[in-house]
């Protein structure tokens, strides 16, 4: 005989949830009020994030847990083409159709269903919402969005602005297209802190000229190798806003980065690396690619890691040069000290002039012999 969900024992509903995936929560959690407010009790501990993605004729939710990103998930979706009845799809990633549920109200469904998502996982901590708009005209708006993912086709600045003044708590953002118009000096656009941008059609030293924020990751065409060797020199003569912590240039295009080429003027302040890939390690460099996740074709491994002095106040940078990728990252004294126990352990290191390098205070263990 059937037993409703909340007449179940709470232990026996935390067991059950502990083993379902977020999207079976969710599909479950539709059954009735009565289900959601028992479901919302207990702390998904698996959910981090969710997405709401605005399409041509429908809306899609999509969740974020520690072992799937966004798009390495199943798809629920609302019909909006079905007015006056908005059928929802749950699907695997793969399309194929698990079950069906039904909205009645068009003009209400995003509204209801982010209400909705943020009773059910209530109690989980540091979720985010993530809005992805391939189409303006059905997006509606949302609060407390963190990221967004804009995927729409001639989209305006003026427009682009409004969308991000509308959105306070905005921490990222995604540019998928190009965007039509002058951006101004002044233009909100600059003060987000996480900003990645796909079809960056300026060169990006203009683009970082007026970045007030912490990390940017663009994506640029063209002879890059002047620009890059401009930004280091202007970034030595304390150029830039204060808290970047990093940019990642991502070449589009036939030419290729050469760092010795580029890196030649400044190479009696540049300290390298005999190991590729040390960065990827770096505490810094972890909690700042969470912001660009979504984005799998990024941040690729580069050929060498270097790291560069700007002596006015000693603030050091991690320089990686690739082919294809060009980043740079400020470092924090929590990067400094785990590179000192790196390169203290690594045989070919010299320690004492490491321990001069990093100005570091505490010992660090002798070089493995």
């Amino acid at each position: 005989m059937p037993v409703a969900w909340s007449a179940l024992p709470s232990l026996v509903q935390e067991g059950i949830l502990k083993e379902m995936s977020a999207e079976n929560i969710f599909f479950l959690s539709l059954a009735s009020k009565r289900t959601v407010d028992s479901m919302s009790r207990f702390r998904n501990k698996n959910v981090s994030g969710v997405m709401m993605v605005f399409g041509k004729d429908a809306v899609g939710i999509r969740f974020e847990t520690s072992d799937k990103n966004f798009f390495n998930c199943e798809k629920i979706a609302f019909k909006l083409d079905a007015f006056p009845r908005i059928t929802g799809l749950y699907a695997t990633n793969d399309n194929k159709m698990i079950s069906e549920f039904v909205y009645e109200s068009k003009e209400n469904v995003v509204s209801e269903t982010h209400n909705h998502l943020l009773d059910l996982f209530r109690k989980s901590r540091n979720l985010e919402f993530t809005v992805a708009v391939f189409d303006f005209k059905n997006y509606k708006w949302v609060p407390f969005v963190k990221r967004a993912k804009i995927m729409a086709e001639n989209i305006g600045i003026s427009q682009l602005e409004t969308f991000i003044e509308s959105h306070s708590e905005l921490e990222s953002i995604h540019l998928e297209k190009k965007v039509i118009g002058h951006i101004s000096p002044e233009s909100n656009l600059y003060n987000i802190n996480h900003v990645s941008w796909k079809a960056l059609k300026f060169p990006f030293n203009e683009f970082m000229n007026n970045f007030k924020g912490k990390s940017a990751a663009l994506q640029c065409s063209g002879h890059l190798n002047g620009h890059v060797r401009f930004f280091i020199r202007s970034w030595l003569k304390g150029g830039y806003a204060g808290n970047l912590k990093i940019l990642h240039v991502l070449r589009t295009g036939q030419e290729i980065f050469y760092d010795d080429m580029l890196l030649e003027s400044f190479f009696d302040k540049v300290t390298p690396f005999e190991k590729a890939g040390v960065s990827r390690e770096l505490p810094s460099f972890k909690e700042i690619k969470k912001q660009f996740e979504t984005l799998p074709n990024w941040f690729q491994e580069t050929d060498r890691d270097m790291v560069i002095e700007r002596e006015s106040d000693k603030k050091k940078a991690l320089v990686k040069m690739g082919a294809n990728d060009f980043i740079f990252m400020v470092l924090d004294d929590e990067d400094k000290a785990f590179l000192g126990r790196y390169l203290a352990f690594d045989r070919h290191a010299d320690t004492r002039r490491v321990q001069k390098w990093l100005g570091a205070k505490q010992r660090f263990p002798s070089a493995i012999p």
